[in-house]
């Protein structure tokens, strides 16, 4: 009887010890997803077109970027949002797949959503590209 539980307690620390280093893993890429956040938004805003200013990032649970957009030009009722996210997506999800900055977040399948706000700061319609989305070959 003495064995068996002591046999128990060392399974029970084993599977402890093993699960250790991939709850580590994750505190440590969460800690990076918010130093690069951090990093993005010190450069923000971020004219990314003539429509189009990049105004910050955050960190959502379960590996999120959250990208936060603002269309200068428009006003959510003016903007065709079915047309615009199917033209977005796949160019959104193709930079996604070859940026070779961004591996860390692929290999850690991160989630990126982006909001995109009207030039009266509503919101106008989102995107989202998830792992299964640029895990596809």
């Amino acid at each position: 009887m003495k064995i068996q539980k002591t046999i128990g307690i060392l399974l029970l620390l084993v599977g402890f010890i093993a699960f250790l280093p991939s709850c580590n893993s994750d505190i440590a890429f969460q800690k990076l997803m918010e130093k690069t956040a951090k990093d993005i938004n010190k450069q923000c805003p971020i004219q990314v077109d003539s429509d189009m200013v990049w105004d910050s990032v955050n960190v959502l649970p379960n590996k999120t970027f959250q990208y936060y957009y603002t269309i200068k030009n428009f006003e959510a009722s003016d903007i065709d949002t079915i047309n615009v996210k199917k033209e977005r997506t796949p160019i959104m999800l193709n930079s996604i797949k070859s940026e070779a900055s961004i591996k860390i977040y692929r290999d850690h399948k991160t989630t990126f959503l982006y909001v995109f706000k009207d030039k009266l700061g509503k919101p106008a319609f989102s995107i989202t590209i998830t792992p299964d989305m640029y895990s596809k070959k």
